[in-house]
């Protein structure tokens, strides 16, 4: 977006507090656009007779851009007046043309009258931001982003007549009041006129008040039952043509078209002196002087501590090589204990003879990804494995069958396994977690100080090829379980010591409908190397207590980790923190600067505080990639490669880190890349660095040979949250294990 002039002219007063602000807004809404800057009041007038307001200030465009931001967005329902927003902030619209349910059904042969219920449309959303790409190189753009909105349509009488089971349902209101939310609870009972419903509180709706959510969990709930065998057909073809708008291809002609929508209707008058055209997508590249753009060389894995044992490919280094541990692993014949239920043994037997044995050798240029088995791979010595195989007894409670035959076989050993494997059938993978077998198992394993890695039927039983991938994955986690260390990556030699410390939070809430009331602070703690050292839990605490308590946490970490890596006066060292969405309202980077600066004043300390987010509107698009050839079709056209970083604003950047290589099929979408910001109160401020250690930093997952989509720091966080909401159900489990017997374990790969 092209501004027409270079200065213009705004408004200022003092901010007061909250209410008059408000108030203020209400009584110019006519005249007037406000926006709160800090303790001052900026305003835009709206026409040429606006009221008289505020203290003029005749400034640069290019030092506003924040606020003309925000002016274009208050704008952009004028832009597209024919529709019905569903939300201004983002400004958000549904297409009507385009409906995904009945472009798939038609690929069934008597697809079920009752799919007329479910729609699935596109959804369109619009932000204008301010950028920065280089030595004074300001931009206004429109971030444009499609993706779909699910919808169960129908009221609740026409569903329930056409068969659909709406018990345990989520519920909304229909017409909320303006200050009330729309989510009601899920759906206990309903007659002809009302609904009751369990959400915060167990209550009765007039039924005609009521609709059903729409969600992707829904539609395979409901859908899965309605179209029986034909689901899976059904929802491939939906991936299909959602693929049309979401891969590269689609995404470049929705940009297009709305470029055709857009240019006819600039330019837009922002204010009286000042007006915005459309200009084109903008491209992202280095000047002379000055570089905006870098692609990051692929990550060289290290397989010894010398560095001198290198590979770009894990699986490759880990054949080549063994592991970077190798020589310092001290469970050189480690106990597995097998759990196996009797519905499956034959398969699961037949996997762990390859997985001991390993696969014939590969005829092509790399080696096949498991052809050595458990122990020539991991440089082991007579891996033992003791089976447990558990009776189906009770059908209705598998995790109950679980624990009873664990708990006798453990009764039974002198000594604790070191890690165990269990497997799972596949339609109890899906069981309430209070019945779930891996849940409970897990719970009562980690109880004894034993790890515990799942294998589902559908793993085990895939096709020899890929059998070798899921195999080699499920060893480097348990390897990496017991203690071991599958690989590292180069790190800075230049300070004493460096450390990279994810920080996430875990709220413990029943459900979605409960209270937000108990939250745990998360910390997950590498070397410079990726080398994961621990994980810390803090106690459990309320919203209001959390700000303090995770500054004690922090600060008693930091003092151990003082001790433990032997800090002394002189040294310097370089703590780098990783956050990926802090607590509302709670300043996270700034209770790190504090927690650092309260540290040893004879001790350097450099450090860095990154947000890195998932979820933000930006796209980047490659012209020149022209995709990778998958099965005779090409997939990730248009998709940067892996590692393509770009500046977007002073302390912002993108990293893409997942290329055509990494995307599994041609129908998917165009991948987002990772947004990267940088605190304004780091000490430490080489972003380059920083990003590329982010880059380097999402190829050391140990759940995988491949790399992930977050880096480890972050990615560790996500899944110790997302367990330790499950362990909950498990009557075995305890939070205080995580800081006492499994405070270094990688108990949740």
């Amino acid at each position: 977006m092209r501004p027409d002039k270079d200065e213009f002219t705004f408004y200022e007063d003092k901010f007061l507090d909250a209410e008059s602000f408000q108030k203020l807004k209400v009584e110019l809404a006519q005249d007037w656009f406000l926006r709160r800057a800090g303790n001052r009041i900026l305003g835009i007038p709206k026409h040429d007779l606006a009221r008289k307001w505020g203290r003029p200030v005749n400034d640069k465009v290019s030092k506003n851009l924040s606020l003309i931001a925000a002016r274009v967005n208050e704008l952009l329902p004028t832009l597209f007046s024919q529709y019905t927003p569903v939300s201004l902030k983002p400004f958000r619209i549904v297409s009507p043309k385009t409906e995904i349910v009945g472009l798939a059904a038609k690929r069934l042969s008597n697809a079920p009258e009752v799919l007329k219920f479910f729609k699935i449309r596109r959804r369109i959303t619009i932000d204008c931001r301010s950028l920065v790409l280089g030595r004074d190189d300001w931009r206004l753009a429109l971030l444009l982003q499609q993706d779909f909105r699910w919808e169960i349509e129908g009221r609740i009488p026409e569903l329930a007549a056409a068969g659909i089971e709406l018990k345990g349902l989520v519920a909304l209101l229909i017409n909320p009041a303006p200050e009330q939310s729309a989510l009601l609870g899920e759906i206990v009972s309903f007659d002809d006129k009302n609904v009751t419903v369990r959400g915060k509180t167990i209550q009765t709706v007039p039924i005609n008040e009521v609709r059903i959510e729409g969600s992707r969990e829904s539609f395979s709930r409901l859908l899965s039952r309605i179209l029986g065998a034909n689901y899976l057909k059904f929802d491939q073809q939906r991936r299909q043509e959602e693929s049309v708008f979401t891969a590269g291809p689609g995404m470049q002609k929705f940009l297009s078209e709305m470029e055709r929508w857009l240019t006819p209707k600039s330019p837009l008058a922002v204010c009286p002196g000042l007006s915005i055209s459309v200009g084109g997508a903008i491209p992202l590249t280095n000047s002379d002087d000055y570089r905006s753009v870098k692609v990051f060389d692929p990550i060289k894995f290290c397989f010894d501590a010398s560095r001198t044992k290198n590979h770009p490919f894990p699986s490759v280094g880990l054949h080549n090589f063994g592991p970077f541990s190798a020589d310092t692993f001290p469970k050189k014949s480690p106990t597995i204990l097998a759990v196996i239920p009797s519905n499956i043994q034959g398969r699961a037997e037949t996997f762990l003879n390859h997985f001991q044995k390993g696969f014939p050798p590969s005829t092509g240029k790399y080696p096949g990804p498991y052809e050595k088995g458990f122990a020539r791979h991991f440089a082991l010595a007579n891996p033992a494995i003791i089976k447990v195989v558990v009776p189906a007894k009770d059908p209705g409670n598998p995790g109950a069958n679980y624990n009873a035959a664990i708990t006798a076989a453990l009764a039974k050993l002198t000594t604790m396994p070191d890690v165990a494997l269990v497997f799972i059938e596949d339609e109890h993978s899906t069981l309430a977690d209070d019945r779930n077998p891996y849940v409970q198992s897990k719970g009562l394993l980690m109880a004894h100080g034993i790890p515990v890695q799942e294998a589902r039927h559908e793993t085990i039983s895939a096709p020899q090829y890929s059998l070798q991938y899921n195999m080699i994955n499920i060893a480097v986690a348990m390897y990496a379980k017991m203690g071991g260390i599958p690989w590292t990556v180069a790190a800075d030699a230049t300070v004493s010591d460096e450390l990279v410390i994810g920080m996430g939070h875990c709220e413990l809430s029943r459900d979605r409908f409960s209270e937000r009331q108990r939250f745990v602070g998360l910390t997950t703690v590498f070397k410079g190397d990726g080398n994961y050292l621990l994980a810390n839990c803090s106690s459990e605490c309320t919203y209001e207590q959390y700000p303090a308590v995770l500054k004690t946490t922090l600060r008693d970490l930091l003092l151990d980790l003082k001790v433990r890596n032997g800090w002394k006066a002189g040294d310097t060292v370089r703590l780098i923190f990783h956050s990926i969405k802090p607590l509302k309202n709670v300043e996270v980077g700034g209770i790190v600067a504090e927690a650092v600066a309260a540290l040893d004043p004879t001790i350097h300390f450099e450090h860095a505080f990154l947000t890195i987010k998932q979820d933000h509107p930006f796209k980047v698009f490659d012209s020149a990639e022209q995709g990778k050839n998958s099965n005779g079709k090409a997939k990730g056209a248009l998709v940067p490669s892996r590692g393509f970083c770009a500046k977007i604003g002073p302390r912002s950047k993108i990293l893409s880190v997942n290329g055509p290589s990494q995307l599994k099929t041609e129908w998917a979408g165009l991948p987002v890349p990772l947004l990267i910001e940088l605190h304004r109160g780091s000490s430490f401020q080489d972003q380059w660095y920083l990003a590329g250690q982010v880059f380097n930093f999402t190829g050391l997952s140990w759940r995988s040979t491949q790399p992930s989509p977050l880096p480890v720091t972050l990615l560790y966080s996500k899944l110790i949250a997302e367990l330790l909401v499950r362990l909950k159900q498990s009557k075995d489990w305890s939070p205080a294990q995580l800081n006492t017997k499994l405070r270094h374990s990688r108990w949740f790969l």
